[in-house]
């Protein structure tokens, strides 16, 4: 049985054509790389935070991070950490494939179950049953990947507490060390500005106001500081929906040589015009 796709057609569209030609439009957007990704045999990239929104706001910057993949090597592996947005389940993996307007992804069961059998993580359908932060990651890896599509193996994971996140890391950490071409990715957008969001702390100069919030909170990413990014979070109240993601990826990585590096940064205010509700979309990589 497949996890059955449940944001095509609101968060990304809903049948093959118009997605492919929707992607298409996110590499080439004024806020994409402006190109189409194409393979450049690069190394793999290790590990990305990637923005999670429906893709005529957050599009354009994942395809940042999408045209990087692209011109690397494929993953064997894409271990891939998304935020609980509807509270529901535990933090938790998933051994069922999903499935996108595209085709299937599947699940590499062998990582799966290891993470299952060497941790507290457990195969909870229901965490990932209405949780759209993994899913709209999917569309793109099959568009980079097309010509691989069969060899295209994925690990998602919803982290729904902050309780155990460095125990979670540590056991990526083995799968790292045992098995070299693993990418991972944090799927998370930054700041949620507005009343509908229930922060709306400054009203004037919003849009700087709220550049400024996130740049503090990347700079603790970029000196993979996950203790001190987590409270920064809290006592900023910054309402990155993807923080305990972010969290572990930065934890996993402290003492990787990866730099992380910003290659996009905006808000969906400067797409719609609209200072009142605004979502940020960062790109991140580490390499």
């Amino acid at each position: 049985m497949a996890r059955e796709a449940i944001v095509a057609g609101t968060f990304y569209a809903g049948t093959k054509d118009t997605l492919l030609k929707q992607i298409k439009g996110c590499f080439i957007s004024p806020f994409g790389p402006k190109v189409l990704p194409r393979p450049l045999k690069k190394a793999m990239l290790k590990a990305a935070i990637v923005p999670h929104a429906g893709y005529q706001y957050s599009g354009p910057a994942a395809s940042h991070i999408f045209r990087r993949m692209a011109e690397g090597v494929l993953p064997d592996t894409i271990i891939i950490l998304g935020p609980n947005h509807t509270g529901q389940g535990i933090t938790s993996t998933l051994l069922d494939n999903w499935q996108t307007p595209l085709g299937t992804v599947s699940v590499d069961q062998e990582i799966a179950s290891f993470l299952i059998q060497n941790s507290f993580l457990r195969d909870d359908k229901f965490a990932h049953l209405q949780e759209h932060s993994i899913e709209v990651m999917l569309p793109f890896l099959q568009y980079i990947y097309h010509e691989q599509e069969k060899a295209l193996r994925i690990v998602p994971i919803v982290v729904s507490s902050p309780l155990y996140l460095q125990k979670l890391a540590e056991v990526i950490k083995k799968i790292l060390a045992q098995k070299k071409n693993i990418c991972v990715l944090a799927s998370s957008d930054f700041t949620h500005y507005g009343i509908s969001y229930g922060f709306a702390p400054f009203s004037e100069h919003v849009q700087e106001n709220i550049k400024h919030l996130d740049m503090e909170a990347i700079e603790h990413i970029q000196r993979k500081d996950a203790l001190g990014f987590l409270q920064y979070v809290r006592q900023s109240g910054a309402t990155i929906c993807g923080y305990l993601p972010i969290a572990v990826l930065l934890e996993t990585f402290k003492e990787d040589p990866t730099h992380p590096e910003l290659l996009s940064y905006y808000t969906s205010a400067q797409i719609s015009k609209d200072d009142e509700h605004s979502v940020s979309y960062a790109a991140i990589v580490f390499e």
